[in-house]
């Protein structure tokens, strides 16, 4: 299968990320399957674990076409994983500056790229059918909380996985993930709720049924939002 892309990026400024993003449920199995080898060791014996067909051609395709994204930005990469599993560039020491995160929910895949400060992103499927608000006393704080409860119930799944994915975005960037409790960290409704000094964090918007939201390390924020093909 070929990966195909825009020409090569030139690296992020401060306080800016690129935001990929890709659907691999066009890719087939027999294409995805074939991308194995461009995987780590790590990769290929956590695919060969999943016996569902679909869940391993899609994290076959997310990782290797996360690894085809940082490509754009330097060659020869060696990617290594932190004490709680965070990815980062290893190799070569011109590449070190890259930050970078992933995240996926079904087909919908995001790669987070940044130039010398931590990254993390997330993205949700925003769903309906869920008990949001017992969800939400378990891991939001009080303060988000009293504002989600406040929200008009026809609104208030939007308001959740607005909370949860910059929640969930801001402990990836500091390397912690749901290690650290997420109710001890609020992030609120708005961005501008935000009570994490040093950081930043923001929502993203690109597909349809979609919550997406990026953490920086830093006090400022952009974006830019790129697509990345898969040919079937």
């Amino acid at each position: 299968m070929d990966l195909k892309a825009c020409p090569a990026q030139i690296l992020p400024e401060a306080g800016c990320v690129d935001i990929w993003h890709f659907h691999c449920q066009s890719a087939s199995l027999a294409a995805t399957e074939s991308l194995a080898g461009t995987l780590s060791e790590e990769e290929r014996v956590t695919a060969g674990r999943l016996r569902d067909d679909t869940l391993r051609s899609r994290y076959i395709a997310n990782h290797a076409t996360a690894r085809a994204i940082l490509a754009l930005y330097a060659a020869g990469l060696v990617l290594a994983r932190g004490r709680n599993g965070k990815p980062y560039v290893a190799a070569p020491d011109t590449a070190k500056h890259l930050r970078f995160n992933m995240a996926h929910s079904g087909a919908l895949c995001v790669v987070a790229v940044a130039a010398g400060e931590e990254v993390g992103v997330d993205v949700e499927r925003v769903r309906h059918d869920i008990a949001l608000d017992e969800i939400a006393e378990m891991y939001f704080t009080p303060r988000e909380l009293a504002s989600l409860r406040r929200v008009p119930q026809e609104n208030r799944a939007d308001a959740f996985f607005a909370c949860w994915t910059r929640k969930e975005a801001l402990l990836k960037a500091q390397g912690t993930g749901f290690l650290r409790a997420p109710d001890t960290v609020h992030v609120g409704l708005e961005a501008s709720d935000l009570l994490c000094s040093g950081w930043t964090a923001t929502g993203f918007d690109f597909s349809p049924g979609y919550a997406g939201a990026v953490a920086l390390e830093g006090t400022q924020i952009s974006l830019r939002l790129r697509e990345f093909r898969l040919s079937s």
